[in-house]
């Protein structure tokens, strides 16, 4: 997962879309992203993973309940 973001940025800071600093803090985001999911998983995933309900546990549009 980490490797497809850092070859992103590669690519970003050569094509000239990012600044060199821009890109070094891209990478030391994405080492600590990839730090931190390595010691706690990869979590529940956005608004918490719960695949019933809509953002922030708000039934679904179109659900029943």
């Amino acid at each position: 997962m980490f490797d497809w973001h850092k070859t992103w940025v590669d690519n970003a800071e050569k094509n000239g879309q990012i600044t060199p600093e821009q890109a070094q803090a891209w990478r030391q985001h994405f080492d600590y992203m990839k730090d931190l999911h390595s010691k706690n998983g990869m979590g529940m995933g956005m608004m918490g993973g719960f695949g019933n309900g809509g953002m922030m546990g708000a039934p679904s549009v179109g659900s029943q309940g």
